[in-house]
């Protein structure tokens, strides 16, 4: 780690106010790994700006940029579908994130076409798909200097498609997620007040779940916009889902589906077999497996429910 130096401990030293009990829980992350986490139990209400300040005192320091430069590739290996449902983790956080219904290409749910989306750092709304950006709160090339370096491939994939956390992914307008690129708080800040302690919070749960280090410059402005949300009441809608650190102490494991020949995700709900993941029916004649073991069925591939499938 030549080049980047660090002080103040690492994430979670048990130095946080009122101390932190610390309640090991497995988990399962949305982004195709299956990986160990850690649950807090915070001083202050989850989600507060008082929350967020008291995380930042034992977030570490550093400085520096690291040997290995940043390569986006070796992050971004596009989105996964990390469950077969052919939506892929783009997709699913457009749903997630939609206010109103939402809308797909073609005579399937595996893409979204439009919704109603409202940028959380400019409040401008968009309505297709194809205006939005998923927004890396804490962007990838700052993961990435900031601690990111020492992860594997599978970790640094894990980060990107990071599904589990409210705060780690954003929908946002094309241009004002061009605008915010990589620049961490001390370079960029939306200009709502509001929208700014959101911001400031979201930033400090993400660095504090990927047990991500902080510049002296980048501390300075949190602990400054997090004093003034504090004393401002701010956020008025507050993320109060309980926040999860994650283990690095084994690497995730893939649980992503496997795909057929041609691609295609497989249907988890056929076991035995890999029957590609469609959202309308299939009867015998679409699929080449035989005579395979059914539990659940929802093609009705056993017709005479006898747990065969495709018997003829």
């Amino acid at each position: 780690m030549a080049g980047v130096s660090w002080t103040d401990g690492r994430v979670v030293s048990g130095l946080i106010v009122a101390a932190i009990a610390l309640v090991t829980a497995i988990a399962s992350l949305g982004t195709s790994a299956a990986i160990q986490e850690t649950a807090l139990q915070p001083a202050h209400a989850t989600g507060t700006a008082a929350w967020a300040r008291a995380l930042v005192d034992d977030l570490a320091t550093y400085q520096g940029l690291p040997d290995e430069r940043y390569d986006r590739d070796t992050y971004d290996r596009g989105w996964r579908d990390h469950d077969g449902d052919c939506q892929t983790g783009r997709h699913e956080v457009l749903i997630e994130e939609s206010v109103g219904p939402v809308s797909f290409v073609g005579d399937d749910t595996c893409k979204v076409e439009s919704g109603q989306w409202i940028d959380p750092y400019a409040g401008v709304s968009a309505t297709l798909a194809s205006e939005v950006s998923i927004d890396h709160v804490v962007s990838l090339a700052d993961a990435h200097r900031s601690g990111g370096w020492r992860w594997s491939h599978d970790w640094r994939e894990a980060f990107a498609n990071d599904l589990d956390d409210p705060a780690t992914l954003a929908v946002s307008a094309t241009s004002v997620n061009s605008a915010k690129g990589s620049a961490s708080p001390d370079g960029w800040l939306p200009e709502e007040a509001d929208a700014r302690c959101r911001y400031a919070i979201a930033w400090v749960r993400v660095k504090t779940r990927w047990q991500l280090a902080i510049t002296a410059a980048e501390r300075k402005t949190l602990e400054h916009e997090l004093d003034v949300c504090s004393s401002a009441g701010l956020p008025l809608d507050v993320e109060s889902a309980p926040l999860a650190l994650i283990d690095f102490s084994s690497e995730p494991v893939d649980d992503t589906p496997p795909l057929d020949a041609e691609g295609r995700p497989c249907d988890a709900r056929y076991e035995s077999v890999c029957i590609p993941y469609f959202t309308y029916d299939l009867d015998c004649d679409d699929v080449e497996p035989r005579r395979f073991a059914v539990t659940l069925d929802p093609h009705s591939f056993d017709g005479d429910a006898n747990g065969i499938g495709c018997e003829n």
